[in-house]
């Protein structure tokens, strides 16, 4: 039960900072930020914030997995924490770069 609640309190924070930085263009809690490096803002905000809503939604179907299958909640942890959130998080860098002024 207790790896249901941190995956789902994960997954909330994801969605709700994903929702910030896409939607609110809330750009500037992103850490490495500096305007004056980025030439399109608004196409970064879409792009992390997609990413990190994506997190978030992978997060919750996790738990929702967690839930029906309740003997397998280690390995689906581990595979959001140690599969999913590296991975999305190389995605985001990786993809930053077509946003900074060389």
């Amino acid at each position: 039960m207790v790896l249901i609640a941190i995956t789902a309190f994960m997954g909330l924070t994801c969605f709700v900072l994903g929702y910030l930085v896409g939607k609110k263009q809330m750009v500037e809690i992103l850490a490495g930020y500096d305007p004056k490096k980025v030439k399109d803002q608004e196409r970064l905000a879409k792009w992390v914030g997609a990413n990190l809503i994506l997190m978030g939604i992978l997060a919750f179907v996790s738990v929702g997995l967690m839930a029906v299958v309740p003997e397998g909640r280690g390995v689906l942890f581990l595979v959001y924490a140690l599969g999913a959130i590296p991975l999305l998080s190389m995605r985001i860098v990786l993809g930053n770069r077509r946003f900074i002024i060389k």
